[in-house]
């Protein structure tokens, strides 16, 4: 699967309510979404999270990340809600 249709996959997941429902503890929470790399993005990558970014995420109020996984051949976006270190899960 690719950037765009991961993304799209987990908006969907958020806008539709089931991040909400699976966690209703977090559901008026702040969502951060973290993608994690084992390689370094290329040109298009980079521009397509941007534009994603400013189009899609942040009039959500989403906020993204990249990370490195320093590990062969995974490429991992996960959603993750955000809370401040001192509240556990």
């Amino acid at each position: 699967m690719d950037l765009q249709a991961k993304l799209k996959t987990y908006l969907a997941f958020i806008e539709e309510g089931q991040l909400a429902a699976m966690y209703p503890a977090f559901a008026r929470k702040r969502i951060r979404i973290r993608l994690d790399t084992a390689y370094p993005l290329g040109a298009m990558d980079i521009e397509f999270l941007q534009r994603a970014n400013d189009e899609w995420l942040r009039p959500l109020r989403i906020e993204c990340e990249v990370g490195d996984l320093n590990v062969s051949g995974i490429d991992i976006i996960t959603p993750t809600i955000y809370r401040p270190a001192s509240q556990p899960l």
